[in-house]
């Protein structure tokens, strides 16, 4: 027991059990740091819905592209309006609501530290009220699909060649086109125009937001199909006059009804229930509130009041080792004004950034308990390894001069024996 060899060994597992309970009672020192992911070097785009383009109905859809690993935000007239990850794709797609009137879009473009890169070009598209036709209009084609562009009517009345008919300051003029067409409808000689998409079924309708003079005007109608193909019907002449009631007349819009949400990256770990705050805007008490959280699940909840909301769900992936879910909610006050808000929520098995998707779970999971267990004991390690080492080197050292003693006085006894 009292061999030197024994000693060491005990003296080098009081070191790392020294070392041991030093962590222990120094569990609760808390370092965090911050290292800046590289910021986009170019914008996130908005390649729907075109400029200037006209709907009459909400909530739409806006595509985009956007650069890998980052987010985008949305912004309409300046106000949050839904946001979307780009970890590992370059396309986009936010659902949003629009105001009535004047809806000015811009794309905002972070990487995954919140660093912000440069913004998009603003996009203005008008959301009109659906103006329902007069009994003496022909209904438009409806029993398949249109193969050519057609300008049916101004002002729900038929568009006729030979003679100028009356329209109103604010014209609206309708027809039909091959589905999802960007039609145009330009009024001449000082140029008006505004933009909209065909329906599934071929159906548009567009209306002119800023008055036109009275007077005869040159009317031109063009389409730009999906397949790229130029659409055009020919020219016709109306003759404005503000004695025709107009179907539809640009208003002011009242405070919008709007969902908010202070959105910033993070990734969700699945298994582990998570909270968003949510802010209700404008309309009138009661509120319903339904999510669709992306995951086959549903929440609907109903607030009283316009205080905030918080939500919570639990993302499970199962087999999966990350996944980006898209959380669509939208809001129903007591008037039946809708609000709708889309963000995004990345989910990965262990909540950090999601690996290649070449990794296994296996890999990763070796990989990550290596790093996990390098980054919380290596600063014990090397310490207790100094001593240790040391230890032996001091070991070393006295049993070579032991052994060296040990020699000289052989030679020193051998020597004696000689002379005798």
């Amino acid at each position: 027991m009292l061999h030197p060899a024994t000693i060491f060994m005990l003296l080098c597992a009081g070191v790392f059990l020294i070392g041991w309970t030093y962590r222990s009672f120094a569990d609760n020192i808390t370092v965090t740091a911050s290292i800046f992911a590289p910021v986009p070097g170019s914008p996130a785009t908005i390649t729907y819905p075109a400029d200037q383009t006209h709907f009459t109905y909400t909530p739409i859809t806006i595509t985009g592209t956007c650069p890998t690993s980052s987010y985008v935000k949305l912004y309409r007239n300046g106000v949050f309006s839904g946001s979307a990850n780009c970890i590992s794709t370059t396309n986009y797609q936010i659902q949003t609501d629009l105001n009535l009137g004047s809806n000015q879009f811009i794309v905002h473009v972070y990487n995954i530290t919140d660093n912000e890169g440069p913004q998009s070009t603003t996009t203005t598209v008008w959301y009109d009220l659906p103006v329902q036709p007069l009994q003496s209009t022909p209904k438009l084609r409806t029993s398949s699909p249109p193969e050519i562009l057609v300008a049916n009517s101004a002002d729900n009345v038929l568009v006729s060649f030979g003679y100028i008919q009356y329209a109103s300051v604010y014209p609206t003029v309708a027809g039909t086109a091959p589905p999802y067409s960007l039609v145009t409808v330009t009024f001449h000689s000082n140029p008006l125009s505004c933009s909209t998409y065909a329906d599934s079924s071929g159906n548009w309708s567009c209306s002119i937001d800023t008055g036109i003079p009275e007077g005869v005007h040159d009317v031109d109608v063009y389409a730009k199909t999906p397949s790229g193909s130029t659409l055009n019907f020919p020219t016709f002449k109306l003759y404005i006059s503000s004695s025709i009631t107009p179907l539809h007349v640009p208003t002011k819009p009242a405070t919008p009804f709007t969902v908010g949400y202070s959105y910033q990256y993070k990734v969700y770990k699945s298994g582990q229930n998570y909270s968003w705050e949510l802010s209700l805007s404008g309309g009138t008490a009661p509120y319903a509130i339904t999510i669709v959280w992306g995951d086959g699940k549903t929440s609907t909840l109903v607030k009283s009041s316009a205080d905030t909301l918080a939500i919570d769900h639990t993302y499970d992936l199962g087999s999966l080792t990350s996944k980006n879910y898209d959380i669509k909610i939208t809001a129903v006050d007591n008037n039946h004004a809708t609000a709708n808000l889309q963000i995004s929520a990345l989910v990965t098995f262990n909540g950090s950034q999601p690996a290649s998707k070449s990794a296994s779970l296996g890999n990763t999971n070796i990989i990550n308990n290596i790093r996990k267990f390098m980054k919380t004991w290596i600063w014990l390690v090397w310490p207790a390894y100094a001593v240790v080492l040391l230890m032996t080197t001091s070991f070393w050292l006295g049993e070579r001069e032991e052994t060296e003693k040990l020699i000289k006085y052989r030679q020193r006894r051998a020597a004696k024996k000689r002379k005798r």
